[in-house]
């Protein structure tokens, strides 16, 4: 059962690895238009 368990939480830190790696290419790659469509929204709301 130990053995099952290891697998388990390998495979689970795999995943989770994995979902890091997506959100960081994600916020590389858009980072920048997110950060420019709230300053245009706050600038809005500000006026």
């Amino acid at each position: 059962m130990g053995k099952d368990i290891e697998t388990a939480k390998y495979k689970e830190n795999a995943a989770f690895e994995r979902c890091v790696d997506f959100m960081a290419r994600m916020i590389e790659k858009y980072g920048h238009e997110i950060t420019e469509f709230e300053t245009e929204n706050y600038n809005r709301k500000a006026s």
